[in-house]
């Protein structure tokens, strides 16, 4: 798209389950960021998430025929944290939310990386919409 700035994200969360993209910014144009996180929905939504298979693909390599819930990433200085929530496998049982550190955490990062790149265009044009001209 071709945005004008820059932005890191603190973390976000990929809802699959409504078609839903939250995102915390940590730094838009080199300065720490103030205000509120990002929600995207809609067409970009979908775009984000569908950009997102090869998370998908990561972990049914694991655990054939899983079906994701949401994916959540965050970082900070002692490194990245993943949380994935998985539909339940019987009705009326509840998602099954798995933790990801370390090495784990780091190639599923790398999985999200095209859907991530899609939030942070996401984040850049919504806090582009919040700046007053």
């Amino acid at each position: 798209m071709g945005l004008s700035g820059s932005l890191t994200l603190s973390s976000y969360k990929l809802r699959f389950f409504d078609s839903h993209v939250r995102a915390v910014p940590a730094r838009s144009d080199g300065c720490p960021f103030e205000g509120p996180g990002v929600d995207v929905r809609g067409p970009a939504a979908l775009s984000i998430l569908a950009a997102a298979a090869p998370v998908h693909a990561w972990l049914s390599a694991r655990e054939p025929g899983v079906v994701l819930r949401t994916f959540s990433l965050a970082r900070s200085p002692s490194g990245t944290r993943v949380l994935v929530t998985l539909e339940p496998s019987i009705a009326g049982d509840r998602p099954r939310v798995l933790r990801f550190d370390d090495s784990h955490a780091d190639e599923l990062a790398a999985a999200a990386a095209s859907a991530e790149a899609l939030v942070v265009e996401a984040c850049l044009l919504a806090l582009a919409r919040r700046t007053p001209r």
